[in-house]
């Protein structure tokens, strides 16, 4: 631990997101409106708040407080939804650990961020008991602590949430160096997105995709997008995400209105006709691109398609929660300037 710099938030804003609050005040407003869609699975905002507050009293039996880190080994699923709300309302904060991403990376980011607690499941273990600093760290297995949980209370903890809090750990990619572990806080997220939803309207009648992992910052904007406005989110199972005809049938199939890629990614679907056969007739409003660099031939690509469904590009890094600017792409866009243009600044993330 001593190689390592110490995790330090960027400075907070002056209020702060009570996501746990605010989370918790749209479960009494919509008790049996659909959180999450994952294959078979469709669960409310009232059964994910249970599962949620049985799983946070467990934790904060186990220690979790404010600015505790907890790692979270987890597939992209309600399973890992569940958690992360679990330490949110538990003032803890999460630290996603993608059980795909490499052995060396996974161990490297729990060094720099030492989660006081873990949770996951049997198979993954391995990955979290591998060092001896990991030895003694208490572990919740869902799989092996099931029952305990589940006998839990479902009463939402009574836990204060503040601007200087922690919410999240995530790393930068280590494309200059080491990959940095930067801590988030709930302040830091208070002017995320407001000016978004001002600019694009987002409301409780939004599906929203998760896609990337949560590991990626990209996914903060699908969760709370979702979460934040009372919204649906479709979970895209693994094998979709490789599939552009499956995916459109998903988009199509489930409603989903906020579509969210990198532009690599995107582009893999920009040739697929049977992709766009879909969409076309969906409810789709906006494909929302950000994390890489786009081309002119991207957006010349969707505009030639005449998609009702709005091509928007949204520049953001880690550092700063999300989401700084917002171009939402027109028929004079496809040229090398307007693919240079990332938009104006959101106000308030100047």
């Amino acid at each position: 631990m001593s190689d390592q710099q110490p995790l330090r938030a960027p400075v907070a804003a002056a209020a702060a997101v009570n996501l746990p609050r605010r989370f918790e005040q749209l479960v009494e407003e919509r008790p049996r409106a659909p959180l999450v869609v994952y294959g078979e699975w469709r669960l409310s905002y009232r059964d994910v708040n249970a599962a949620a507050n049985r799983l946070a009293h467990r934790l904060i039996a186990l220690g979790v407080t404010r600015n505790v880190a907890v790692g979270l080994c987890l597939d992209r699923g309600p399973d890992l939804l569940v958690a992360i709300l679990a330490v949110l309302k538990a003032g803890g904060a999460y630290v996603p650990l993608d059980p795909h991403w490499p052995a060396d990376r996974l161990r490297r980011m729990q060094a720099a961020a030492s989660p006081a607690v873990f949770v996951t499941r049997t198979a993954f273990l391995p990955l979290v008991t591998a060092d001896e600093q990991d030895a003694g760290v208490p572990v919740v297995d869902l799989d092996r602590d099931q029952a305990a949980i589940a006998a839990g209370s479902s009463a939402n903890p009574e836990v204060p949430i503040e601007a200087g809090q922690w919410c999240y750990v995530l790393f930068t990619s280590g494309s200059t160096g080491s990959p940095k572990g930067v801590p988030i806080t709930h302040g830091n997220l208070a002017g995320l997105f407001p000016p978004l939803t001002a600019a694009l309207g987002f409301g409780p009648d939004d599906v929203w995709t998760w896609f990337h992992s949560a590991s990626f910052g990209f996914s903060v904007w699908e969760l709370l997008g979702a979460l934040l406005h009372g919204g649906c989110l479709v979970i895209v199972p693994e094998h979709i995400r490789q599939d552009p005809a499956a995916l459109g049938e998903l988009i199509a199939d489930e409603g989903v209105t906020v579509f969210s890629q990198t532009p690599s990614a995107y582009r893999r679907l920009l040739h697929d006709e049977r992709f766009h056969a879909s969409v076309a007739g969906s409810r789709l409003r906006y494909l929302a691109l950000s994390g890489e660099a786009i081309r002119r031939d991207d957006i010349a690509g969707w505009l030639a398609r005449g998609h009702r469904a709005q091509l928007i590009n949204t520049y953001a890094i880690t550092e700063t929660a999300g989401q700084l600017t917002l171009r939402i792409y027109g028929a004079d866009d496809a040229t090398e300037e307007g693919a240079r243009n990332l938009g104006r600044p959101l106000p308030g993330r100047e």
